[in-house]
């Protein structure tokens, strides 16, 4: 199983398919965010099928943000994506990633370190720390932060 960033992903041949499914996420908690050329995608490919894309951004406050996300067979890819996520963070300096999404993702989420911290409209929030530097400040800070547009979410 693959998990990796996917550069350029405009250009690349999948891209239709690709947006469908990052359209699907975001209509599925009512975003109007879909894509930004500005947001890093993140895709599993495992024997050459594709099995999850996410996108992912850094907001204003410093703090990553998972924007959408959509696939299947998650108990799979979940644990190689949060590393790789993860990482990108830590490397960016951001304290802690949010995103919102179904109650079910918590199940997954738990054992990885991810903690509920509210609810918006539907959706649960859900955030995790890095363990970048900034970290123990971001803790003490609101939680349940505001995006600077649109709303996380992963499904």
């Amino acid at each position: 199983m693959l998990v990796s960033t996917l550069p350029e992903p405009e250009r690349h041949p999948l891209w239709p398919g690709i947006h469908r499914l990052l359209a699907k996420a975001a209509a599925r908690l009512g975003s109007a965010h879909v894509w930004e050329p500005d947001d890093l995608l993140w895709i599993v490919i495992d024997d050459q099928e594709i099995v999850a894309v996410l996108s992912s951004r850094l907001l204003v406050d410093g703090t990553a943000e998972i924007v959408n996300g959509s696939g299947h067979r998650a108990a799979q890819w979940v644990r190689p994506m949060d590393e790789k996520l993860c990482q990108w963070a830590r490397a960016a300096g951001a304290p802690a990633i949010i995103c919102r999404g179904r109650k079910g993702w918590g199940r997954l989420g738990r054992g990885l370190g991810w903690k509920v911290v509210g609810r918006d409209g539907a959706a649960m929030v859900f955030r995790k720390t890095t363990g970048s530097p900034d970290a123990d400040k971001s803790d003490r800070d609101d939680a349940a932060r505001r995006p600077t547009r649109g709303r996380a979410q992963l499904r």
